[in-house]
């Protein structure tokens, strides 16, 4: 496949996925009541994680250093599972009403 092509699968995969989870929590929120929750897009926190690792693989030259990016894209893909199952239940305004 060569490092070229296994950048752009990988450049493919990390952006689809990003579109694809905001399209998500865009539709989800469009489809519950109709109002903008702040608490449901407290997941794009995990993207900059990413976007950075994005960039550290363009510059990239030698795909022996591209090793230790795996532990960064592993822990920003859990934040973000995290992040987005909080948000999704709602977790951060109904922390915030019953403790006001």
């Amino acid at each position: 496949m060569g490092l070229p092509k296994a950048k752009l699968y990988h450049y493919f995969l990390v952006i689809s996925s990003m579109i694809l989870v905001f399209i998500f929590a865009v539709l989800n929120d469009i489809s519950t009541d109709g109002l903008f929750n702040f608490d449901q897009y407290f997941f794009l926190i995990a993207f900059v994680p990413l976007v950075l690792h994005l960039q550290r693989v363009h510059q990239n030259q030698d795909s022996r250093t591209l090793d230790p990016e795996l532990k960064i894209v592993a822990l920003s893909t859990f934040s973000l599972a995290l992040l987005l199952s909080l948000g999704l239940i709602y977790f951060l305004s109904d922390f915030v009403v019953n403790n006001v």
